[in-house]
Formats: C-alpha cells, sequence, structure tokens
C-alpha cells in the first residue's frame, strides 16, 4: 500500500487532497486516449447525486491523442452529503503526476462548480514515487506557515469548526443568523461556509440591493437567452435546470460557458452553492433583473 510523505510537511487537509490526486495519477499514469476535459458537457453540478459519479467519455475522436498524454485531475464540489472529489481529465507536460499536482493546485476547473482546496501562493517542486511511497516536495513554505499571529491550536480549531457547521442544522444557528437566512438558504449555504458570520454576506444575493458584476462580450448571447427564457419558467418547479436547458437549445452553450455566466450574474461569484438548490431562493423578478443586465 503507498504512503505519502510532503517535504516541507504542510498542514493536514492538504496533504489529505494530495494524496488522493497523486495516488490516482502516479497508478495510472497517462492516458493518452483522454481528451481535454473530459466533462465539457454534463450536469452543472456534483450535488445532483448523493455521491460522486466519474464523467464519462467525451464524444471527441482519439485518434488525435494529447502530445503529453492527460491525466486524472481531482478537484472538489459539493453534494448532498458534503464535499467529495470529482475527476477531470487534463494535458499536462512533462512528468505526469507532478503535472497533475500543479493543475489540482493551480489550474482551473472545467465545471465552474468544482474548486481546489490548495490555497493561493504555493506550488510542488517534484513528486516521486518509488518504493510504495510518494514523496511531495514544496516549491516553498507558503502552505506550510499559518497566518500571521494565528497559533497552531487555532489554526485547528478554524478547520474543526468548518467541518462542524457544515453538518450543523439550521435550529441551532438560527438566533445567530440574519432573519433573512431562513432554513432552505442556510441548507443552502452552509457547505460554502467557515463561519456562521459569513452567511450574512449572502443576504444581498437572495434579497438585494445586487448589481451583478459587467460580463464579458462573450458571455452577453447566454445572458440574453436567460433573461428571455426566464419569464416563462415555473419557479418552483427546478428552475436552474429548465433554464439552463433552455438557454442551451438557443445558443448552444455548454458547459462552463454555459454555467458560469449564468451563476456570475445571479451570485456576483465563480463558486458557490448548488445552483439548483440556490435559485429559487431567489425571487423570480430579482433573478431576470440580473440576467436583463447584459
Amino acid at each position: 500500500m503507498d504512503t505519502m510523505r510532503t517535504t516541507p510537511r504542510p498542514v493536514r487537509t492538504l496533504a489529505a487532497l494530495a494524496v488522493g490526486v497523486l495516488l490516482t495519477t502516479s497508478a495510472c499514469g497517462g492516458d493518452d486516449s483522454a481528451t481535454d476535459p473530459v466533462a465539457a458537457d454534463r450536469s452543472e453540478s456534483p450535488t445532483a447525486a448523493a455521491s460522486p459519479s466519474e464523467p464519462a467519455p467525451s464524444d471527441v475522436p482519439s485518434e488525435e491523442p494529447a502530445a503529453a498524454g492527460a491525466v486524472p485531475v481531482y478537484y472538489v464540489g459539493d453534494t448532498g452529503v458534503g464535499p467529495r472529489l470529482f475527476r477531470e481529465f487534463r494535458k499536462v507536460s512533462g512528468e505526469p503526476a507532478l503535472g497533475a499536482a500543479e493543475m489540482a493546485a493551480s489550474g482551473e476547473p472545467a465545471d465552474p462548480d468544482y474548486r481546489s482546496l490548495f490555497p493561493g501562493g504555493g506550488g510542488f517542486d517534484a513528486v516521486d514515487h518509488t518504493g510504495g511511497t510518494i514523496a511531495v516536495s514544496l516549491s516553498d513554505e507558503t502552505w506550510v506557515e499559518r497566518p500571521s499571529g494565528m497559533a497552531g491550536s487555532e489554526a485547528e480549531l478554524a478547520l474543526l469548526n468548518q467541518k462542524i457547521l457544515h453538518h450543523t442544522d439550521y435550529h441551532a444557528v438560527a438566533p445567530r443568523l440574519p432573519l433573512a437566512i431562513g432554513a432552505a438558504r442556510w441548507n443552502a449555504i452552509r457547505p460554502n461556509l467557515m463561519t456562521v458570520a459569513e452567511a450574512a454576506e449572502w443576504v444581498p444575493v437572495f434579497d438585494g440591493p445586487f448589481v451583478p458584476p459587467v460580463p464579458d462580450a462573450a458571455d452577453r448571447p447566454v445572458l440574453a437567452a436567460a433573461a428571455a427564457a426566464a419569464p416563462a419558467l415555473d419557479w418552483d418547479a427546478d428552475p436552474w435546470h429548465a433554464l439552463t436547458a433552455a438557454v442551451k437549445a438557443a445558443t448552444g452553450a455548454k458547459g462552463r460557458a454555459l454555467f458560469l455566466p449564468l451563476r456570475r450574474a445571479l451570485t456576483g461569484r465563480d463558486h458557490g452553492p448548488d445552483m439548483a438548490e440556490l435559485l429559487p431562493l431567489i425571487t423570480k423578478d430579482q433573478a431576470i433583473a440580473r440576467l436583463s443586465i447584459s
């Protein structure tokens, strides 16, 4: 059984994620028949299933393999039973395990609902898989050092608090929440919170005042199609999937090009809660107004 060591030693959460990324990569190696990325046209959100499912192979023919091969890269997505790892096949250059580690740490997932748990600023210097041990060398001390002024016990407590929070029932925190955050809204946002206090940041997303970011030119057709389709949708019957289906039919957009512009317009963020759970909690009029600013 493979074991893992790191130099310098990172925090435990980083080591755990690196194990998930590197054990699979080292075992599988490059896969020249895979494409970059696999999951261009699948459900926007990993929360559709209680446990992660493997992406379906791409429809793109594999007669022209990636020059440097393709490797599985793992990102985190939120599900109904908490965060889970999801795989995307990506082309990397050089040594496959190191390339996969670097992609997981600093690359951008193809699916906008996936994210990396690696903090910014650090990186990998080398990955060695010999004798049943995966040795990971970090490029600097960024991931090892705690924030200035934070004691080790405080860092451990913050991580523990986050884990507990993600499983905390609404009634246990209701007295500490803004009045606008009810049970349904709490359940939607809690997988993305570090502290209870952060819940207040979502009140403008739900109720306004909210000004969507100015969209890129490439995103405007998606938003225009969404603004045209939204008024006819039943907001009590899964409006997110109905909206994305209508926009895809009207524009041909799919994957990141479909989901990210909508998420940005509706929430002002690139990442966050499952949109299928979040959108019904934003009023229909609010959503249409945000989509119409294109």
